[in-house]
């Protein structure tokens, strides 16, 4: 079963020494197990920098936040870091709940240099 036919997915695209990771749709419990194995793979292949980009994320849950930390951990793990393009409200309002916000670095937009 490909990728479509579920209610999420990723881009991703390399802009100078920083992955970008563009979630999209629902990122739940589910998506988070199916998405782990590419992730880890992009990780992989990244030097010093990772963003990921929740601006078309339409649904975050436990499982999208235990994904986001993933790929925080394993970055600061080697020595890179990781921020966040800000979401739509609702998705913004589970950080704020869970009192997560601070644990991450979030930015509204991609930067110039991005």
């Amino acid at each position: 079963m490909g990728a479509d036919a579920y209610a999420f997915g990723l881009d991703e695209r390399v802009v100078g020494a920083a992955t970008v990771i563009e979630l999209r749709g629902e990122i739940d419990i589910q998506a988070a197990q199916v998405l782990a194995p590419r992730v880890d793979e992009l990780i992989a292949r990244t030097v010093t920098e990772v963003v990921v980009d929740l601006g078309a994320v339409t649904f975050l849950d436990c499982g999208g936040l235990r994904l986001l930390d993933r790929v925080q951990n394993r970055m600061a793990g080697r020595g890179g870091k990781m921020w966040l393009v800000r979401g739509a409200d609702p998705v913004m309002r589970v950080f704020r709940i869970t009192g997560l916000e601070a644990a991450f670095s979030f930015h509204d937009r991609l930067t110039p240099t991005i």
